[in-house]
């Protein structure tokens, strides 16, 4: 490659420069001078870091590329986002340690990282979860981090979330110490997960470190550039060869004696120490002038971004304020319902009753009379959804009946000129499948859904409220955004059967899991299960139980040593205590 013909001295801009050398201008902040002399010959000025020991005329190779010059995939391309010279293989003389494992373009490009490198989590399945958000695909690397969390490959910052890490004394990276861990889509994790947004972390941390740009318009030339310049000025010669054409296979080099014909010849004329001073004053003023102006620029992006951070807060603040007054309305409101004690029931729907104008609020229609109707369509005389059947055991022939059924019920109302068909409608609008005809015709009970209440069949249970009062309270429980998965979660976890091995099937009346747990219930053939925490504990008792078993020093615990430690500190009590203070 043929050394370039440049005359710093003329350069007034880094656009200018990286036009001239063919860079990217991002290029100009990794130039890092050696004391080592470029190897071209009759070449004097210093060699630049990882540039093969030639200056930036000579080679201009000192910088990572994504591309090869035939357009493949460059081996050696990490870092070839050009964040700054902190993010290349060697900064301030030191090598970095370690690449990241990742498989990851974006992490790619960031580069290598000489702040702190962080390592997998202990817990097995932690890391077996950090090596799928890494999106690790080698299985040979995947099979050596699953084996141990203690192996040579580690995971570079910008992979977390910068609030669960911080600088340390010695300006590393670390993960700080947290209970939990929220990500950025707000699922919480018991470890710090690598699964941060890198584009995100290198916008808000990476080039805001100083990151050398042209802000605002105004140019700031690397402090490299005026060193380079004054060497060459020195010489009275041109310091770079020229080549001849070749002859047949051969190249003739010939070292130049003269000047270069495109660059005009240094004067020998003596300069005044007092104009070549005020010329190093004009120069250094114009570099301040420049620096204050992009320092300026700067600081006018970082105040819109505060005003309309401030927007935001001024926002968020009267939010919390309007929902903290419609808080205390609500709790004021409670107060005055537990001072009067009052019960309702289904009965305080009805055109006498106190909920009479509120009937919408509290259930799925507009009225009682709509209300009523539903009920006594879905349930026969004596039962609960005793007329309802699921619709892959209704027949075609059950199905045309039903349609049949409907199409005379309308054709007689309007015979007989009676305005009100709600039951009809009803019927078809809420698409319910009344198989009261084919119950008549198999007499088999296998269609319906739930024992009715109050039929031949032994009640399950004694019931305290009427079946139309506790549907009243499931309509609470869905008016108040209490979804049917959180209900059933409740059920799950406390009131369902407890973990049986060989039951005996003649002990009647079995205790659930909560009278076992809660009131020291027997029953035949119960399993220790407080190894598996997960199968017993509240989401408190689980989370409470994997940070005993990450302190120091309880390595040699078993996993019944854990939990009956943390039985020991009873949380559903303590819980308890902390919601009557919150309410208090």
């Amino acid at each position: 490659m043929s050394p370039l013909i440049i005359r710093l001295a003329d350069i007034r801009s880094r656009k200018d420069l990286a036009d001239k050398l063919n860079v990217d201008i991002k290029s100009l902040d990794l130039v890092v001078l050696t004391k080592t002399t470029c190897k071209h010959d009759g070449c004097h000025l210093p060699a630049a870091q990882n540039n093969h020991n030639q200056c930036i005329l000579c080679n201009q190779q000192w910088f990572p590329r994504e591309l090869n010059s035939d357009g493949t995939k460059n081996k050696y391309c990490r870092g070839y986002g050009l964040y700054g010279p902190q993010f290349m293989r060697e900064y301030n003389g030191v090598a970095a340690p370690k690449s990241c494992c990742c498989d990851t373009e974006e992490c790619l490009k960031v580069g290598y990282s000489h702040c702190g490198m962080m390592m997998f989590p202990p817990d097995d399945d932690h890391r077996k979860e950090a090596v799928r958000v890494l999106g690790i695909s080698c299985p040979e690397k995947k099979a050596s981090i699953l084996a141990n969390s203690r192996s040579h490959h580690r995971i570079a910052p910008w992979h977390y979330d910068p609030n669960h890490l911080r600088k340390n004394d010695n300006g590393n990276w670390v993960i700080r110490k947290m209970a939990t861990y929220t990500d950025s889509d707000r699922k919480t994790f018991n470890f710090a997960p690598p699964n941060g947004n890198i584009q995100r972390f290198v916008e808000n941390t990476i080039l805001p470190m100083g990151h050398n740009t042209c802000r605002g318009g105004f140019d700031i030339m690397p402090p490299w550039v005026k060193e380079l310049s004054a060497l060459q000025t020195s010489n009275e010669e041109f310091d770079h060869p020229t080549t001849t054409p070749t002859r047949g296979n051969k190249v003739q080099r010939v070292t130049s004696t003269t000047t270069a014909p495109s660059l005009p010849r240094p004067s020998r004329k003596r300069e005044s120490p007092e104009k070549a001073q005020l010329r190093v004053m004009e120069e250094r003023a114009a570099e301040l002038e420049a620096k204050l102006n992009s320092a300026l620029s700067y600081n006018q992006d970082i105040t819109a971004k505060v005003e309309v951070l401030d927007a935001e807060n001024l926002q968020l603040r009267l939010e919390n304020k309007k929902l903290a007054m419609e808080n205390a309305e609500l709790k004021r409101k409670v107060e005055v319902l537990e001072q009067k004690k009052c019960v309702i029931s289904y009965d305080d729907l009805k055109p006498d009753g106190i909920l009479a104008d509120h009937v919408s609020a509290f259930t799925f229609f507009p009225d009682f009379k709509a209300n009523d109707l539903f009920l006594d369509l879905i349930n026969g005389n004596s039962g609960i959804c005793e007329n309802i059947k699921r619709y892959h055991h209704v027949t075609v022939e059950e199905r045309v009946k039903y349609n049949d059924e409907i199409r005379a019920r309308k054709e007689q109302a309007t015979q007989a000129g009676v305005a009100d068909g709600n039951e009809g409608e009803a019927g078809e609008d809420l698409d319910v499948i009344m198989a009261e005809a084919a119950l008549e015709e198999d007499g088999s009970d296998e269609v319906m859904e739930e024992a009715p209440v109050g039929s031949a069949q032994k009640q399950t249970r004694n019931r305290k409220l009427h079946w139309k009062t506790e549907y009243l309270v499931y309509c609470f429980f869905v008016r108040c955004n209490i979804s049917m998965t959180r209900i059933a979660a409740l059920y799950l976890q406390n009131f369902k059967l407890g973990f049986i091995q060989q039951h005996s099937g003649k002990k009647k009346r079995r205790p659930c899991k909560a009278h076992i747990r809660w009131y020291g219930g027997e029953d035949d053939g119960l399993i220790d299960i407080r190894p598996f925490v997960e199968m017993w504990g509240t989401t408190s008792e689980i989370k409470r139980w994997n940070e005993i078993r990450e302190m120091p020093g309880n390595e040699d615990l078993t996993r019944e040593q854990i939990s009956e430690m943390v039985l020991a500190e009873d949380w559903p009590t303590r819980l308890r205590k902390e919601h009557i203070e919150r309410l208090a």
